[in-house]
């Protein structure tokens, strides 16, 4: 039996308009349930290298940290 790893990363992301944790799933996609509600809302369905494309080309991004790094297996 194979077992699947369930891996989520939290960044701390700082731009113009707001700040708040940023999660990402093992695929890459924006993980809704940890993530503060402005990015939520705004980056809903987004891959996290859209996200910062999308930040650095309206020259928004002030800042983005790495925070933790979750794997669980199950």
């Amino acid at each position: 039996m194979l077992m699947k790893i369930y891996k989520r990363t939290v960044y701390w992301v700082d731009t113009k308009t707001a700040c708040g944790a940023l999660a990402i799933d093992q695929d890459g996609y924006l993980y809704e349930l940890d993530t503060c509600p402005y990015f939520k809302k705004a980056f809903k369905g987004k891959r996290f290298s859209e996200i910062m494309i999308h930040l650095k080309s309206r020259n928004n991004l002030l800042n983005c940290k790495e925070l933790r790094t979750e794997i669980d297996p199950f």
